[in-house]
């Protein structure tokens, strides 16, 4: 299942992503047990990993049969470094401990007029035989809320 949104920032794309690739905004998204962050350079990549522990609350029943009462999340972007306007690509994994469930694409940073989008377009799986497209469509709705809460975030601390 296609996952794609954006965001609009009052920053620029320089800006944004010194926000982001702050060892100290990533550990102040990790404060749940369990949960850690890391952010490293090698060469002109920045890796960033993200550890957390998420309720399955707002799954439909069937499907935390599969997962239980709460996930182990492991989000990692792998940034490449910056153009010349300031914009940005990083390749986007995210996987879920002990569920078939994962998200790979692409997060965007690009400037716009009034500072810059940041963009995500990414491909939802669970390879679950016979109910796999059931559980996409079942946990896409928080897949895009914790995208846009993270953008909430980044508004703020920007």
């Amino acid at each position: 299942m296609k996952i794609t949104t954006s965001g609009e920032f009052a920053a620029t794309p320089e800006r944004l992503f010194a926000v982001l690739s702050d060892p100290s905004y990533q550990e102040s998204a990790a404060q749940e047990p369990g949960a850690s962050s890391a952010v490293e350079t090698r060469g002109d990549r920045t890796l960033i990993t993200t550890v957390r522990v998420l309720p399955t609350d707002r799954l439909p029943d069937f499907a935390r049969t599969f997962v239980g009462s709460t996930v182990r999340l492991t989000e990692v972007q792998d940034w490449g470094p910056a153009a010349a306007d300031g914009s940005r690509r990083a390749a986007l994994t995210l996987t879920l401990d002990a569920a078939p469930l994962t998200l790979s694409g692409e997060i965007a940073l690009a400037p716009t007029p009034t500072g810059s989008r940041q963009s995500v377009d990414a491909d939802l799986r669970a390879r679950i035989p016979l109910v796999g497209a059931k559980v996409e469509s079942a946990a896409a709705p928080a897949v895009k809320d914790a995208i846009e809460h993270e953008f909430s975030r980044l508004r703020t601390a920007l």
